[in-house]
């Protein structure tokens, strides 16, 4: 039996979906289905003592074939940042697609689910309504977020000062300085930190090397520098994250400095260098819940 399908409004305006129409749809990779789906349980097989994975696998990425076989007319408010599981079966992945139609502020935006790609998609504004929003849908979990695509350098000027940190979803990323030519198991982002930043990424992951000897953080992932071609600092990064916020005051960063690789340095000298050597109290805060011009707040 089909999930129902789930809709979360990321962004700080409501929304409300009008319009369910439901198509046949069909897979667009240019595999067969059984092939891709044979592929992908060879794959997934190998690995399942890390994911949770089952042998069920199907494509997540489908477009329209034919007409519109239903036509359904719904009231569905969505306020900001609340998730809603609604009465609508979740379209048969590779199968079936949705045409959702949302209604803003008095205008209208729509998005097929599943896209037609596994980027992001730009919902089509039917009236030429003021905002823009993107939405990404997740199939194992029959969730569509619907997130504001406009102004991602600066986001958090639209956030109300007495939301707390608790009821926004925060873009992060993982190991998030690992962009450069590395070891296939260190890389992990495709752009730098300043590009993340301005793509509305407000998490950062950030691995150091601390060493008794000195007081250079060299960015690390595990026990591998993060470059192939020489060490990357730390305070290269904090320079990167200061220019960008001076340049969006509006914004602010939260940041996990995490001691690894195999340097002999403690926590407590981690701790120490944060302190003597970076912590500036007009850029540096502790505070879990508040907003504050061109702010980094850090755990270590």
């Amino acid at each position: 039996m089909a999930a129902n399908l789930t809709v979360r409004n990321l962004t700080a305006t409501p929304l409300e979906l009008q319009v369910v129409e439901r198509f046949e749809g069909e897979p667009t990779s240019d595999a067969s289905r059984d092939e891709v789906k044979k592929l992908a349980v060879n794959l997934t097989s190998r690995i399942t003592d890390i994911f949770n994975s089952t042998s069920d696998v199907v494509l997540p990425h489908a477009r329209i074939k034919g007409e519109v076989k239903d036509h359904r007319d719904v009231s569905i408010p969505l306020q900001p940042f609340e998730t809603h599981t609604t009465d609508i079966h979740a379209p048969n992945p590779g199968r079936e697609v949705l045409r959702l139609t949302f209604e803003s502020q008095g205008h209208r935006y729509q998005v097929d689910v599943p896209s037609a790609s596994q980027r992001s998609t730009t919902m089509k504004k039917l009236d030429n309504g003021p905002n823009e929003y993107a939405a990404i849908y997740i199939q194992p979990g029959s969730c569509l977020a619907v997130f504001s695509s406009a102004n991602l350098p600066c986001w958090m000027r639209e956030i109300r000062d007495e939301y707390p940190l608790t009821a926004l979803s925060i873009p992060g990323t993982h190991n998030s300085p690992t962009c450069h030519v590395a070891l296939p198991s260190v890389r992990c982002q495709a752009v730098g930190v300043r590009e993340q930043l301005e793509n509305g990424v407000r998490f950062l992951d950030i691995r150091v090397n601390v060493s008794q000897e000195d007081k250079d953080l060299t960015l690390v992932h595990s026990a591998f520098p993060i470059s192939l071609t020489g060490n990357k600092y730390f305070k290269d990064l904090v320079g990167v994250i200061y220019s960008f916020l001076d340049a969006n005051p509006s914004e602010t960063i939260i940041m996990s400095v995490k001691r690894e690789g195999t340097g002999r340095g403690t926590d407590q000298r981690l701790s120490i260098l944060l302190k003597e050597e970076f912590y500036d109290e007009k850029r540096w805060s502790a505070e879990e819940s508040f907003f504050c011009g061109g702010t980094l707040t850090t755990s270590a």
